[in-house]
């Protein structure tokens, strides 16, 4: 832990720590303080100097903490997750565990946590915006000894078990938009990305890559070319990221654990409750072509299933506008 980062520890809770105390903490002087006071500030955290005070934070953070982590972790998902790795900055959670995954020596659940990501990226080759503190930023590292049929449907099983996470925070709106976007209100909360190593039909690595607004600020808006929410913006009451964290990993692990098991048959059902598009007037980007149709939901290989002059299309790749008409 580098020095900033220290400093950040000592301000999270958003109470004073004056300058001298933060020097005395580091070892140096307080004008090199300060410049680690700018190094933060650079990052987007809002930290107020105030004479004979000290340095705060304008707004409190909760930054990750393994054990609690752990704690909010079911007793049946505990033995899944083999460690947990959090990391205050990184160009991406995924690009971390894909360098791991390589590395056959790594274990299968390793699950790591960033406090904020230089490059986070989406489907397609987006960009993920990724504030400091105040989301989730997780990958996890599973490996698979043998793929099934339907591997292709990992990461709509995926999106159920973040759905089903934030189900249990009391969010029973959550909805799914195709493939793997987590909604709530026709706003987007959230998104995964999963990156494979290995054989596609045989022994593989993936990293489940999930990004989930949980206290995204919104005068952050005019980074983010969509409409967005936050689970914060819905539930009243305190809510600990740290617990968020717990929950959606314990729900990630266990659904890898139940595909590799089974494959997407003991998820499909589940989909329709989950199920923006079925039953709306979607339009379907892809590569070469965008087509508009009603969407019927998806067959059991995952596609998506458009009602288009009279016929029932499948496609399997592209982007449903959020634009829903």
């Amino acid at each position: 832990m580098d020095a900033a980062q220290l400093i950040l520890v000592k301000i999270a809770d958003g109470s004073f720590c004056s300058g001298s105390e933060l020097g005395r903490l580091l070892g140096v002087s307080r004008s090199t303080v300060n410049n680690y006071i700018k190094k933060l500030t650079a990052l987007g955290l809002d930290i107020q100097a105030v004479p004979g005070k000290g340095y705060r934070l304008a707004v409190p953070l909760e930054l990750f903490k393994e054990p609690l982590i752990y704690e909010h972790l079911c007793r049946s998902s505990r033995e899944w997750v083999s460690h947990i790795e959090i990391k205050f900055q990184l160009s991406s959670t995924n690009s971390y565990l894909m360098s791991l995954a390589r590395a056959e020596s790594q274990s299968s659940g390793v699950a790591c946590f960033a406090e904020m990501q230089s490059a986070g990226r989406g489907r397609r080759g987006k960009s993920w915006f990724s504030p400091v503190g105040e989301n989730i930023y997780l990958s996890v590292l599973w490996r698979f000894r043998q793929t099934s049929e339907d591997f292709a449907c990992l990461g709509l099983a995926m999106a159920i078990a973040v759905a089903r996470a934030v189900k249990r925070m009391g969010l029973g709106d959550v909805k799914i938009k195709w493939p793997n976007d987590i909604y709530l209100n026709d706003q987007k909360m959230g998104g995964i990305l999963l990156e494979m190593t290995g054989e596609p039909q045989g022994p593989c690595s993936v990293v489940v890559g999930v990004g989930l607004n949980v206290f995204m600020n919104s005068s952050l808006s005019r980074y983010i070319d969509q409409a967005w929410t936050s689970i914060g913006h819905h539930l009243n009451g305190e809510i600990s990221r740290n617990r968020v964290a717990g929950m959606v990993l314990a729900e990630l692990v266990l659904a890898l654990k139940e595909f590799q098991q089974s494959g997407f048959k003991s998820f499909q059902s589940e989909w329709q409750q989950y199920d923006l598009v079925k039953g709306r007037q979607v339009i379907l980007k892809m590569e070469s072509a965008i087509v508009k149709g009603l969407a019927l939901g998806i067959d059991p290989s995952g596609a998506l299933l458009l009602e288009r002059n009279g016929k029932t299309e499948r496609f399997f790749h592209g982007e449903v506008s959020v634009r829903l008409t």
